[in-house]
């Protein structure tokens, strides 16, 4: 008998190490707003809404590494913004970040970015689903040019 309890306790410690090991990853889509002003406009950036879809791995959970990274997917292009730790209330210069089109871009330490609200307040191996909102400063590396995010995301398997 305490072989078997042995044998079950050790298979839920695995089971369990297994799990929190795996990657912890949150999809879904969202919007990004820009401004109409002469800075985004110059820079690429007509002023309006796109809709983006987003990738969200936050920092430390499950086999994470210790960066938040939030990605955005427009039809033909992508940006990575990657912070050291956690995003948090107040503007974060990037520890990476870049964009990809015909060609990938890294971004320099000009860009910023933070979030504004989220829920939950705190993401776990055990949360379900994210909303993220957040600001980026110098967009795209477009320097004067500020976008506001938001998303609503739910997790995908690991």
């Amino acid at each position: 008998m305490k072989f078997r309890s042995l044998m079950a306790a050790g298979a839920a410690l695995f089971l369990a190490t297994a799990a929190g090991a795996q990657t912890v990853e949150f999809r879904g889509g969202g919007y990004l707003s820009v401004p109409h002003n002469a800075a985004c406009k110059a820079g690429g950036w007509p002023g309006r809404e796109y809709y983006v879809n987003i990738r969200y791995r936050p920092a430390g959970l499950g086999s994470n590494p210790p960066q938040d990274r939030l990605s955005f997917f427009f039809p033909h292009f992508a940006m990575n913004y990657q912070v050291t730790g956690s995003l948090t209330k107040t503007f974060q210069p990037l520890s990476a970040g870049g964009g990809l089109g015909s060609g990938h871009y890294t971004y320099s330490t000009a860009v910023e970015i933070k979030k504004t609200s989220m829920k939950p307040r705190t993401v776990t191996v055990k949360s379900q689903s994210v909303v993220l909102s957040g600001r980026i400063k110098n967009l795209d590396d477009v320097t004067g040019c500020n976008g506001v995010f938001r998303g609503t995301l739910a997790r995908t398997p690991g």
